[in-house]
């Protein structure tokens, strides 16, 4: 991300960014079955991200789903999420898997009906939206293009999206269509926010729209946001991951957008039917303890500003640069 926002000598432009994905959406993940009201992983990591973010003087994007959008307590949550400053941005309506094998009118239907519902229930008209699973293509900024978004966060610049659907979907029997975590060629993409291309997302370009790439590790490009620590936390690496990334990322003039997720300050849910799905059963204990140790690195180098504030000031600075020519 360029210095032009950076607002002190000493600190980087950082963003954080929350995936509010509910435990339906991990059943639906897992091509399971979820049937109930409640969903107690939702209802239980939403409060305590809200606390901890105002306990380290956050402001943070949420990407939600327009569906949890129906759901009283789910709804009331979001509410006070924008009670307390943060972004809400666009997520998709029930977070279809394999978004990018979807037609042009699903896709359309999928980011409009979740901005129309978010803008009904929470008064907020959204100008970011994040695909479900990394799975963006063309078509979709085509779409945001079209219907004047700001920016899409969707694009994880590793070569390694692939590989990792791979073992994945095959350990875990999913057969579907999908680029779950993107595909090979994205590894390319810039590090930074950037114009995409119109055909070439992967590319610079043209599109007004700007698309703000989830930080991965400079150099080889790992991911590892915050649902890999928690993976690699569970295997015994510790904070090995993290601090691996950090300590690369801080080498180097870029800025920061980390990605956080609902389950991981949820209550530890232990259902055999997602065994397989890395960090959901740590202890609560431990969660607080990854999730602070990161948070204290990212706010002694990076001053938190929303996605919006972010790709808002980059395209102002850019007209007026171009009115300054």
């Amino acid at each position: 991300m360029s210095g032009f926002l950076d607002s002190n000598d000493s600190k980087k432009t950082g963003l954080i960014q929350v995936d509010t994905d509910g435990l339906w959406v991990i059943f639906q993940h897992f091509c399971q079955p979820y049937d109930q009201k409640e969903d107690i992983l939702y209802e239980s990591a939403l409060p305590r991200f809200l606390d901890l973010f105002d306990y380290y003087n956050i402001k943070a994007t949420f990407f939600v789903v327009g569906k949890d959008l129906l759901y009283p307590k789910r709804l009331a949550l979001l509410k006070e999420t924008v009670k307390r400053g943060h972004e809400i941005a666009n997520h998709s309506m029930t977070h279809a898997e394999g978004f990018s094998f979807l037609t042009y009118k699903e896709k359309l239907r999928e980011i409009e009906d979740a901005e129309n519902i978010i803008h009904d229930k929470l008064g907020v008209l959204t100008k970011g939206f994040r695909t479900p699973s990394n799975d963006v293509d063309s078509v979709v900024l085509k779409i945001l293009e079209d219907k004047g978004y700001t920016y899409d966060s969707s694009l994880l610049p590793t070569y390694y999206g692939p590989l990792i659907k791979r073992l994945k979907f095959s350990s875990l029997r999913i057969l579907r269509k999908s680029h779950y975590l993107g595909r090979f060629k994205y590894g390319f993409s810039p590090l930074e926010p950037y114009h995409p291309h119109e055909d070439k997302l992967w590319k610079k370009g043209d599109l007004k729209i700007i698309e703000i790439p989830i930080t991965t590790m400079p150099g080889p490009r790992l991911p590892f946001h915050a649902s890999f620590t928690f993976a690699a936390y569970q295997i015994g690496l510790g904070y090995a991951l993290f601090n691996l990334g950090y300590m690369l990322l801080k080498m180097t003039p870029h800025s920061l957008n980390f990605v956080f997720h609902t389950n991981e300050l949820s209550d530890p849910i232990k259902d055999q039917k997602l065994k397989r799905q890395y960090g959901l059963g740590i202890t609560l204990k431990d969660k607080f303890k990854l999730c602070n140790h990161m948070l204290s690195n990212i706010i002694s180098d990076y001053d938190i500003i929303t996605s919006l504030e972010y790709a808002t000031s980059m395209r102002n600075n850019k007209y007026n640069n171009a009115d300054k020519q």
